[in-house]
């Protein structure tokens, strides 16, 4: 389904709504989590299809798709900020409290 939607012509994909677009990536990733990869790699594999079909949609000449290629790269991005942020954050509570415990 990920090579069909990746393959796809301009016409195609001029009729697919930004709605069915996620429904595919959720369907690609649960059929991914039947491998028994880690969560992160799942969740690195769901962000490098969503980036790629962003980009797909952003090259297209329909300005609705390129506003919906441009969502889907930011939603990714947001994602990893914010896991990037939570992790972090993680890491100086860790230091933090290993640090008063010497004390």
């Amino acid at each position: 389904m990920e090579a069909k939607l990746l393959s796809a012509t301009s016409a195609q994909l001029r009729s697919i709504k930004l709605t069915r677009i996620e429904e595919i990536i959720t369907f690609v990733w649960q059929n991914m989590l039947l491998r028994k990869l880690a969560y992160f790699d799942l969740q690195v594999l769901k962000s490098k299809l969503t980036v790629k079909i962003g980009i797909l949609f952003m090259k297209q000449s329909f300005l609705e798709k390129r506003i919906d290629g441009a969502k889907m790269i930011d939603q990714v991005c947001k994602r990893a900020v914010n896991e990037i942020g939570s992790s972090a954050g993680s890491t100086t509570t860790t230091t933090k409290s290993s640090s008063t415990n010497l004390l």
